[in-house]
């Protein structure tokens, strides 16, 4: 059966996106100093875009959310071996919206990024391998 075209496009282009903010991070580590709530917002993106791409090719509806758990757990329905990539990254969650004012008191260690842009990266090859080769 032939894949629709207009599902493939768009579904390419969150997977797109989600690559692009995992590059985006991790361009900003090698700036002195390293921008680490910008790192932190990034691999956020990178994973909530994923997981939408993965929601958009299921063709299951999803909510303009930022919630990583909302979104996670859409996916594990779908595909329940994804939960082990998937839980771990819930706690980005707060990087969306929260650290990226100047009233936020806390902020992402080294090591705390490095987890992040690890689970960014994971999270977009373990959704990738689920799809087609064509996306």
């Amino acid at each position: 059966m032939p894949l629709d075209p207009v599902q493939v496009e768009y579904t390419l282009r969150w997977l797109n996106k989600a690559n692009d903010d995992l590059r985006a991070a991790e361009a900003l580590i090698d700036i002195e100093p390293p921008l680490f709530d910008e790192i932190a917002f990034h691999c956020q993106q990178a994973i909530e875009k994923a997981e939408k791409g993965f929601l958009f090719w299921h063709k299951q509806p999803f909510q303009k959310t930022h919630d990583l758990y909302l979104l996670g757990l859409s996916c594990c329905e779908i595909d329940s071996s994804l939960s082990d990539t998937i839980k771990p990254t819930t706690k980005l969650t707060e990087y969306a919206v929260e650290y990226r004012y100047p009233s936020s008191a806390i902020h992402p260690s080294r090591n705390e990024i490095d987890e992040m842009i690890h689970l960014a990266k994971t999270v977009l090859a373990e959704i990738s391998n689920r799809l087609p080769l064509e996306i």
